[in-house]
């Protein structure tokens, strides 16, 4: 999310909601590790931010980026017909090595 903003760095800090989303996908491992050092991974006591963003997520739209470049983004609805409009190819594929 935070180059999205135009920072050049971004902290989320360490709970139990990514303990449990590092379980869940499979990384159990890293949720190990982190429950060791997690007095780390938050912010400092009383730390200030200059700027806070809060987001409704009821209201965000899901969203695929490209082709080409990250930065041309369309909600999910709309896609196709952008595709079409644009003569970008229809048949969606998985990368392979």
């Amino acid at each position: 999310m935070g180059a999205e903003i135009g920072a050049t760095t971004s902290v989320f800090p360490y709970n139990h909601r990514m303990r449990t989303y590092l379980e869940k996908t499979g990384r159990g491992e890293i949720a190990a590790v982190a429950d060791e050092y997690k007095d780390l991974l938050v912010p400092d006591e009383g730390c200030e931010y200059d700027q806070i963003i809060e987001l409704n997520l009821d209201e965000l739209r899901p969203h695929i980026n490209g082709p080409f470049t990250p930065d041309l983004a369309h909600p999910v609805s709309e896609v196709g017909a952008v595709a079409k409009k644009n003569g970008w190819p229809l048949e969606v594929k998985v990368g392979e090595d």
